[in-house]
């Protein structure tokens, strides 16, 4: 009796087992086939145009490997004096949009950022990071030609003469004006401009058109300053130094009371 119980335990651990190993193969998951990934198509940017700086072709991509010393996030740039000295003072750019422009060449950079755009911007005087000195306000987006100033676009050197009552008592020209510029005012970039006071200012002329002198506001003043064009503008001040009012054309003569 007791082999017969023995052998009946035994027959039923081994169906018990049976059984299992039965549900396990049943419930395990099928193995997915494998696959072998698609790669997609890689995405470019598109290329940046060349640029044509002073009749040398000169292409975005080469710039990455050029040493300079100004270098910011996500750009780095090369002063134009030294990239081209045979601009001179003045440049003439073209920017991919159609834009046309003659600007001096007085701390004038050309850059370039991480995606190969290239602008032409200026920088503050002085030394020091390219972050701190630049002006990002005045820049000229896509440029694709630095070339010299032509006769036909050359503008004449600026001149403001400066009459009291009705004489004329002196010509502030771009060569004098440092010395005559005694006051300071904020641009909209917050940047130190230089002027001269125009105490007592009675009208002046812009474009060719007298304009009797309107102060756009009690208190203001005027002063005129000069450009990065080189060009003289005038400006009013509030009693704080902020620009306020209307912007102006060249302004070629002052006249004040006497």
């Amino acid at each position: 009796m007791k082999k017969l119980a023995l052998v009946i335990v035994v027959v039923a651990v081994a169906l018990v087992f049976s059984r299992s190993d039965s549900r396990i193969a049943v419930i395990a998951p099928a193995v997915a086939p494998s696959r072998t990934p698609v790669p997609h198509a890689a995405i470019s940017a598109p290329a940046a145009p060349s640029l044509d700086v002073a009749g040398a072709r000169v292409e975005p991509a080469a710039l990455v490997d050029r040493e300079t010393t100004l270098v910011a996030a996500g750009r780095r740039a090369w002063r134009i004096a030294e990239l081209a000295p045979e601009l001179g003072r003045e440049m003439h750019v073209r920017t991919s949009e159609g834009g046309d422009y003659v600007v001096s060449t007085t701390d004038a950079i050309l850059a370039r950022r991480d995606d190969g755009t290239i602008y032409v911007g200026w920088m503050m005087p002085g030394t020091g990071a390219l972050a701190d000195l630049e002006r990002p306000g005045e820049r000229i987006e896509n440029a694709i030609a630095i070339m010299p100033t032509t006769p036909a676009a050359r503008l004449a050197p600026a001149a403001v003469a400066v009459v009291v009552g009705s004489t004329q008592v002196r010509t502030v020209t771009a060569q004098t004006f440092a010395a005559a510029a005694k006051v300071t005012f904020k641009d909209k970039h917050h940047a130190a401009t230089p002027a001269i006071a125009l105490d007592h200012l009675v009208s002046f002329e812009s474009n060719g058109e007298r304009v009797t002198a309107a102060p756009p506001a009690p208190g203001a003043r005027a002063v005129v300053y000069m450009n990065r064009r080189e060009r003289f503008k005038l400006a009013w001040l509030d009693a704080s130094g902020t620009p306020i009012g209307d912007k102006r054309g060249e302004v070629t003569q002052v006249t004040l009371a006497r």
